[in-house]
């Protein structure tokens, strides 16, 4: 079962993110490229930031440094039941 659910989890996060950029360009009445939900999904790490830049400008610091917080705090929050165990050895 946890094999499903991290093997969800890998399709869900890029998805997500498409799925926001493509959201995000409509309602700011943006044209993107055909099929660029597929681009953005399979290339997630580079498209999101430029898209970010183009459409913010120096704002989009402020989107990025959220994303990594949120993510280094899913990750400690993640890993919260590890750390406990170490520290009882």
């Amino acid at each position: 079962m946890a094999a499903v659910l991290a093997l969800a989890a890998d399709f869900i996060f890029p998805a997500s993110i498409a799925l926001w950029v493509l959201a995000d360009a409509r309602d700011n009445h943006r044209t993107l490229p055909y099929d660029a939900g597929s681009f953005v999904f399979f290339a997630w790490a580079v498209v999101a930031p430029v898209y970010l830049f183009r459409t913010r400008g120096i704002r989009a610091f402020v989107a990025i440094g959220w994303f990594l917080i949120v993510c280094v705090a899913a990750w400690l929050v993640g890993n919260f039941p590890h750390f406990l165990h170490a520290m009882r050895r």
